[in-house]
C-alpha cells in the first residue's frame, strides 16, 4: 500500500485533529458553565477535562504540521487560522475581556463544525 494513500495520513488525520481538539475546548467551556459544587467540579476537571486537554496539544501540534504539509487545501489553513487566533486569544492579554471570553465558544462550534463538514464532504467524494 502506497504510504501516501494511507487512510490515517493527510487532511483526514488534520481535520480529526481539529475535530478533537475543538470538542476539547466546547467540553471546557461548558463545564464551566454547568453549575456544580466545588468538588464535582474538582472531579469533573482532574478525572476528564484535564486528560482531554493534554492530549488536545499534541493533536493540535499534529493538525498544525499536517496543515503545513498541504498547504493548498483552504478547509485546512482556514482551521490553522482560527486555531492560531484562539491560541493567541488564550494566552496573550492584547485582546478585549469579550474576545477572551467568547473564543472558547467560537473555537469550540467552529472548529468541529467545519472539521465535520470537511471529513463527510471528503467521504462523499470518496464514493
Amino acid at each position: 500500500m502506497d504510504r501516501r494513500r494511507a487512510p490515517h495520513t493527510g487532511p483526514t488525520r488534520a481535520l480529526a485533529c481539529y475535530l478533537f481538539a475543538g470538542a476539547t475546548t466546547l467540553a471546557v467551556r461548558v463545564a464551566g458553565v454547568v453549575p456544580m459544587d466545588r468538588d464535582t467540579a474538582g472531579r469533573v476537571g482532574l478525572v476528564f477535562l484535564a486528560p482531554l486537554c493534554l492530549a488536545a496539544l499534541p493533536a493540535l501540534a499534529v493538525a498544525l504540521v499536517d496543515t503545513l504539509r498541504l498547504r493548498r487545501d483552504p478547509l485546512l489553513i482556514a482551521l490553522a487560522v482560527l486555531t492560531v487566533l484562539f491560541l493567541a486569544s488564550v494566552v496573550s492579554e492584547a485582546f478585549p475581556p469579550a474576545i477572551y471570553n467568547a473564543s472558547g465558544w467560537i473555537y469550540g462550534v467552529g472548529a468541529p463544525a467545519l472539521a465535520l463538514w470537511g471529513l463527510t464532504r471528503r467521504r462523499r467524494r470518496a464514493r
